[in-house]
């Protein structure tokens, strides 16, 4: 599991929490100031939303790969019982990415260098988009 960011909510009862990952349009610049790992975001390609780095296996030799995407990810949940917020100030909540099921396709690891697994992987990178309260 892979923690992704986090976002603050006000107190009060939440039946659904929803997280959007989308491609950031305009200027970067200001983001790299403030931390550079935003570079990545535009070094792969005009504007990414999401970018997984990592290695896979052909042959039994470790082969180096960048997944990067421009899809629109979403992530709803429904809180069973509602959640709860209480007291002032923000309650924190955060995304969690589990990098284990984008690259799994029924139990075999799919080559995220291989352009035919790419909608496949960003169905299940979709899938393995959650959060949770802190």
């Amino acid at each position: 599991t892979h923690y992704v960011t986090d976002a603050e909510a006000v107190a009060g009862i939440y039946p659904t929490a929803k997280f959007e990952v989308v491609p950031r349009h305009g200027n970067i610049d200001s983001l790299i100031m403030i931390d550079s790992r935003y570079r990545e975001f535009v070094t792969y390609g005009p504007s990414n939303s999401v970018i997984v780095t990592g290695h896979t296996y052909k042959n039994g030799v470790k082969v180096p790969f960048v997944f990067a995407s421009v899809a629109v990810f979403e992530s709803e949940f429904t809180f069973t019982p509602k959640l709860i917020l209480e007291g002032s100030g923000h309650h924190e909540l955060r995304m969690r990415f589990l990098s284990q099921l984008a690259f799994d396709a029924n139990g075999a690891v799919m080559d995220p260098n291989d352009f035919r697994n790419r909608l496949m992987i960003e169905s299940n990178l979709q899938s393995s988009i959650g959060f949770f309260r802190l």
